[in-house]
């Protein structure tokens, strides 16, 4: 089972990398489980950028349905 940490950190780094956020990791927010993902689950990572609050969305979802999503937030 993937942990939800590690879901984060995939969504940190991606969203750091795709739309150049430098500042530091300052928390998240609505953030939902709503199902595992198993071994051999190919996923998909949504991003949003919302630049006017320092943040990004991430929606991770498979055949199977959404598994987890929320808000990263940066400083700036």
């Amino acid at each position: 089972i993937l942990p939800g940490v590690a879901q984060l950190d995939w969504a940190v780094a991606l969203a750091r990398h795709r739309f150049g956020l430098s500042g530091p990791f300052q928390g998240m927010a609505q953030i939902k489980f709503q199902q595992v993902i198993r071994p051999a689950t190919t996923v998909r990572l949504l991003l949003t950028h919302l630049p006017e609050k320092s943040s990004a969305e991430f929606r991770f979802t498979s055949a199977a349905g959404a598994h987890s999503s929320g808000r990263i937030v940066f400083g700036a």
